[in-house]
């Protein structure tokens, strides 16, 4: 499943924020994130929101194919999802791999900062499941 989120926020002077925008692909290799139809989408959007530190407005959509999305510039980031199960419970275990495009390559913050928020916005989303950020393929 892709996930593409617009990201804009308008200039405010007032606050001394400059225009900002942005394009985020979130892609789940197993199609299903899990959760409810648009709760994944909603979660993903907070979280971009509160990297952001201002209220920009997000709009979140499935998409098919990634289509005008700039390669040049982008920053990639791939993570593994391991969650064991516990049989006893009958909960089954599962991995996946969510790859997350940045188009401006640029998310601000330090180094690693980026990568680190978004491990633990993914592991609050699968529930404590192990998540890695794993060589970009």
């Amino acid at each position: 499943m892709i996930y593409l989120f617009n990201i804009h926020q308008t200039k405010d002077e007032e606050f001394g924020i400059e225009e900002y925008r942005d394009r985020v692909c979130v892609i789940v290799e197993s199609d299903d994130p899990g959760g409810e139809r648009g709760e994944f989408e909603t979660f993903l959007s907070k979280s971009l929101s509160e990297w952001c530190g201002f209220d920009p407005n997000i709009t979140a959509q499935q998409v098919e194919t990634i289509v005008g999305f700039n390669p040049a510039n982008q920053a990639r980031y791939d993570y593994e999802v391991v969650a064991p199960g516990e049989p006893g419970a009958g909960i089954r275990g599962f991995t996946d791999s969510v790859t997350v495009l940045l188009e401006s390559g640029n998310p601000g913050g330090d180094p690693g900062d980026f990568a680190g928020h978004l491990r633990s916005a993914l592991r609050e989303w699968y529930d404590g499941a192990k998540v890695t950020q794993v060589e970009s393929k």
